[in-house]
């Protein structure tokens, strides 16, 4: 059995939850967790840990986080920054390593700004729009198959921004993704506060519009805790664009999604903190797991259509 296969027998799946068109099914473990760590949150809030521009000009493509603590901190893919010279969401889930600074690899989703708002970045309330997220999984992947680098397609992830920001007649003078959650935070948080989501999952598959989309696992329950309000605000404005569109068209069973991300064959790269990032697809899925001393921290995977211009509600 491979790791994979062993990750997801390690799990069972509870009762969906739904609010109006999006529905939240847990899961959860059988097992115990991993090594020890605190997630960005957490960091930020005992300041003991700071997101920076890598020096005074500054890359768009990647950041210096410096951790000043004794654990080792969690970043979530797709997890949004703000400030600095403008916001970035983080490329793949990074373990960063106490004591010790890492550069991490992002992408802008704030096109029109590239000025100082800040000298460190805050984290935000939710992570990166589902769809978009998704998109860029796949761009990264690619990188790293071809070139070795956790890098996106920058142009894609704009030119998603673009499409989600008319699609929802969001408007924003500097292209920031932030100000379309900004503008739609009432209608997010009835999603939000609608989910009671069980304190003892660790994961979570989520359907939109009756179609299952994507599933994210953590390695125990606290961290899926404390980001589970991220993700849901993620997959909400997506929801929120759907909720006048036809039945779902994309998208595959969640026993078919687990089945088929338990049995994707992954390709493995040097992580940018600590680990290895195992990157995995199959005709119908797309995925990523960070893995640390055997131990799967964070695995994420959509339906493979999930993303793409051409993706239906």
């Amino acid at each position: 059995m491979t790791a994979t296969a062993q990750l997801f027998a390690a799990y069972r799946v509870g009762e969906p939850i739904s609010v109006r068109n999006l529905t939240v099914t847990p899961l959860y473990a059988t097992r115990e967790g991993g090594p020890a760590y605190i997630t960005l949150d957490e960091a930020l809030a005992g300041k003991s840990a700071e997101t920076t521009e890598i020096n005074e000009a500054g890359s768009v493509p990647e950041l210096r986080f410096r951790n000043d603590g004794q654990l080792p901190v969690f970043l979530l893919d797709g997890e949004e920054l703000r400030g600095a010279k403008q916001n970035r969401v983080l490329n793949m889930s990074i373990l960063a390593d106490a004591k010790a600074e890492t550069m991490i690899p992002v992408s802008c989703i704030e096109a029109g700004r590239w000025n100082f708002k800040s000298r460190a970045f805050q984290s935000s309330a939710h992570a990166h729009h589902s769809r978009g997220r998704a998109g860029k999984l796949r761009s990264v992947s690619d990188s790293l198959r071809m070139f070795g680098a956790a890098r996106s397609d920058q142009s894609q992830v704009w030119s998603e921004i673009g499409r989600k920001q008319a699609a929802m007649m969001s408007a924003s003078a500097t292209s920031a993704l932030s100000d379309t959650f900004d503008s739609y935070k009432d209608p997010i948080e009835e999603y939000v506060s609608g989910i009671d989501f069980p304190k003892d999952a660790c994961g979570a598959a989520f359907a939109v519009n009756g179609a299952t989309l994507g599933v994210e696992i953590f390695d125990r329950p606290e961290t899926c805790s404390a980001l589970i309000g991220k993700l849901i605000r993620s997959w909400a404005l997506d929801a929120l664009e759907a909720e006048r569109a036809a039945p779902a068209r994309n998208g595959v069973s969640l026993d078919e999604l687990l089945a088929r991300v338990s049995r994707a064959k992954g390709d493995r790269y040097e992580a940018a903190g600590l680990g290895d990032h195992v990157r995995f697809e199959d005709d119908k899925v797309v995925g990523g797991a960070l893995e640390y001393e055997g131990v799967r921290l964070h695995t994420v995977a959509y339906a493979r259509t999930y993303g793409e211009e051409a993706t239906v509600y």
